[in-house]
């Protein structure tokens, strides 16, 4: 063989290797692209604009957008006489050794034909270290962290700080339990008689709140989004009181927040999430969490109405503080 033929013979591999290393670098080029484009939507998108929805048969839904801090917050009002209203917080399921397998919000909606569905308690076990190294995933067994009653069946148990939201069998909704209590959800207490007892700290983070109005006329439901650059920077604990306080609550607790706070509602017929939750850092990703409060508003009057445009809400309300955190 002469050295020609030698130098042909070896120049094959080299040139398999470089296709192969071309083809490597091809394959990269569509999902790094991808990942740049995320990063500059997720960096760069400005917060929507305010809007108002009538869901029908006494439900609102409201979203606006705060400039100090930038917040943007989803808020359904629920008038509690409405006639044929129904709550549903999860019910227990034992059979992976804790008292729930968790699920999404959307799931829980859906699975349970519900109208307007949040996030629920505190709960463990639980972790969130990147994409695909978090604790649960769907159907992982949880415990939650505080009073959680479904249909009338307890499956967990008050703590110190916490507080819990009640539902009689009859139907009526407060912060003080009934005779008879069908549903029950827990939180930390966020506003007492109009005054602002949070646990609190600097930092700005996703939130979910319940609350009452005075009179026990109406409940309200919100979602703060946040840990999305210019989107929505979420609130302190003080910040959501002060907006709650606002808005009218006269009573209300602080659910679990951070990546695991959701608003979900059936808009024109689809369950959807209306809020921008961010699990794992993606945001739109929901978290599987141990339980939920849902409604299901009267059969026949649910619907969506028009947008409305909102204007902008500041905070200027004054804050009593105790450490807390999120997560």
């Amino acid at each position: 063989m002469n050295q020609s033929t030698t130098d042909a013979a070896a120049s094959h591999p080299r040139r398999r290797a470089r296709r192969a290393i071309l083809a490597g670098l091809a394959a990269l080029a569509a999902p790094l692209a991808a990942a740049a484009t995320f990063a500059a939507w997720f960096n760069l998108r400005p917060p929507p604009e305010g809007l108002e929805v009538s869901l029908g048969a006494g439900a609102t839904y409201s979203r606006t957008v705060s400039v100090e801090p930038l917040a943007v917050v989803h808020e359904v009002r629920v008038e509690l006489g409405t006639p044929g209203l129904e709550f549903l917080v999860t019910p227990s399921d034992r059979s992976g050794g804790r008292a729930l397998r968790a699920a999404t919000t959307s799931a829980f909606a859906r699975r349970y034909d519900l109208d307007v569905a949040i996030n629920g308690d505190f709960f463990d076990p639980w972790h969130s270290n990147g994409p695909l190294d978090y604790y649960p995933h769907e159907g992982d067994p949880v415990d939650v962290q505080g009073l959680a009653i479904s249909n009338g069946l307890r499956y967990g148990e008050p703590g110190q700080d916490s507080r819990a939201l009640f539902v009689s069998c009859a139907g009526a909704v407060g912060f003080e339990a009934p005779e008879e209590t069908c549903q029950a959800i827990s939180g930390w207490p966020l506003l007492t008689g109009g005054l602002i007892n949070t646990r609190d700290h600097d930092a700005r983070h996703p939130r979910s709140a319940l609350c009452l109005d005075a009179a026990r006329r109406w409940l309200g439901i919100f979602v703060v989004d946040g840990r999305q650059a210019r989107y929505s920077q979420g609130m302190t604990l003080a910040e959501l009181g002060r907006h709650l306080a606002a808005r009218g609550c006269w009573d209300a607790i602080n659910l679990d927040g951070g990546g695991s706070s959701v608003l979900v509602l059936r808009m024109d017929g689809e369950i959807k999430a209306v809020s921008s939750p961010i699990h794992t850092r993606l945001p739109g990703r929901e978290r599987p969490v141990a339980n939920h409060l849902g409604l299901r508003l009267p059969r026949g009057q649910t619907r969506a109405g028009e947008g409305l445009e909102s204007e902008a809400i500041s905070d200027t309300f004054p804050a009593q503080t105790r450490s807390g955190a999120s997560r």
